[in-house]
């Protein structure tokens, strides 16, 4: 399992503890553990870049109990440029 995997395992793992206080929040993961949420994916972004680098493995994942669309988060932070 890659560590991506790791962090996504981690993450379903804790949803249901998570959507009590978190709902509607972007999660950032680390290590299997959440290290931030935030109001929106650019936020959580910006955090996970300046504590982990482009080359760091972290996982950010919308806590909510509907599932998720299969987006690019480089296209919604708007890094992606066409």
């Amino acid at each position: 399992m890659s560590s991506i995997e790791q962090e996504q395992e981690a993450f379903n793992k804790k949803l249901p503890e998570l959507i009590d206080f978190h709902e509607g929040e972007f999660a950032v993961f680390h290590n299997g553990e959440p290290v931030g949420f935030f109001k929106n994916p650019t936020k959580a972004y910006e955090f996970a870049l300046s504590n982990y680098g482009l080359d760091g493995i972290f996982l950010i994942q919308e806590v909510s109990t509907r599932s998720s669309d299969i987006s690019s988060l480089t296209w919604e932070v708007g890094a992606l440029v066409i």
